[in-house]
């Protein structure tokens, strides 16, 4: 079983990317004449993941719309805990996303941040940030992590976004908050055995990855100021609002070109259509990889494993795709 660890081909589940994970779904599909499968965990949380969560929670969310830099209007946040009456769910928490995903990676400001807690705590809510990418937060503003969630009560962290790890996550707080979190990890079936085989990893990523996340970040800027060069009528990147290692470019929304054709595009044009230009030095062309947020913008992702070189190939193969829609539309 080792063995077959260590010699594994990887990739990224969560994309459905890992070819070893694929095998072992399919397989056991096959093997009990169903569809499909989802590699978990335990056997608990793939119990709890087919009943429902509202058996072990019993919570109702209710969720505010954010503005453009991941923040959101405090007036209408203290409007709304003013306001509920006795039909409305009692509110105990208020969370947050810092860095915030669907806006780009966009920090959230120290002055929102401490007035939102002053807020919530006003209305005696507890706090909880999603911290995913808290460490590139704390790059761009360049105060220590701690600071960003000092009025927090609970912090959640991810190892393997930015961090770089394979696996992994961290919930933070106090001794008796995480005393009673060690049970409803057990009930979710997170208890995990040798988990030090991860947390290696992840001991790893706060050592040697945590102090260079400016060096993704510096390229996520070079990235951005490239592609805005470029002066194109249907895409645009905003290099004000870059502010960690996440790159969006906005496709005009009076064009008909969508982020999944640019995906797609970007993941099958080959090295003869670009002239060569996107080969490596060992000869092969660059593979590309985005998301679509939506129809109308495509994510770019930087991380440790791209380097100077990676990036200027990928910077010419995306001038060359963008430049193609252009001309198209």
């Amino acid at each position: 079983m080792k063995h077959a660890m260590v010699n594994s081909a990887l990739g990224d589940d969560g994309y459905n990317e890992d070819p070893t994970v694929n095998v072992l779904e399919a397989k056991i599909a096959i093997m009990l004449g169903k569809q499909a499968a989802l590699f978990v965990p335990s056997g608990t949380m793939s119990n709890l993941i087919a009943g429902g969560v509202s058996h072990l929670a019993a919570v109702v969310m209710t969720t505010l719309k954010n503005k453009s830099d991941g923040t959101i209007d405090l007036d209408e946040f203290e409007n709304y805990l003013k306001n509920r009456g006795r039909h409305a769910p009692i509110a105990l928490l208020a969370a947050v996303e810092n860095t915030h995903n669907a806006c780009g990676g966009k920090v959230l400001p120290l002055q929102w941040l401490d007035d939102f807690a002053s807020c919530a705590k006003k209305y005696a809510l507890a706090l909880h940030m999603d911290g995913a990418r808290i460490f590139n937060a704390a790059e761009y503003l360049k105060v220590p992590a701690k600071r960003i969630v000092r009025d927090f009560d609970t912090v959640s962290v991810c190892f393997s976004k930015g961090l770089s790890a394979p696996v992994g996550s961290v919930l933070v707080g106090s001794y008796h908050f995480i005393e009673k979190a060690r049970r409803i990890r057990q009930m979710l079936g997170g208890g995990m055995r040798q988990a030090g085989v991860l947390a290696a990893a992840a001991l790893v990523a706060l050592d040697e990855t945590v102090p260079r996340l400016g060096e993704d970040h510096k390229r996520a800027q070079t990235l951005a100021k490239a592609l805005n060069s470029l002066n194109l009528k249907s895409f645009n990147v905003d290099i004000e609002t870059v502010h960690t290692n996440i790159v969006l470019v906005e496709i005009n929304p009076n064009c008909s070109i969508t982020g999944a054709e640019v995906c797609q595009r970007l993941g099958q044009i080959s090295l003869a259509e670009t002239h060569g230009d996107c080969r490596s030095s060992d000869g092969e062309g660059i593979i590309l990889k985005a998301m679509n947020m939506s129809d109308k913008n495509v994510r770019f992702v930087l991380h440790r494993e791209i380097t100077d070189a990676d990036l200027w190939l990928a910077i010419k193969k995306l001038t060359y795709v963008l430049r193609e829609f252009d001309v198209q539309e």
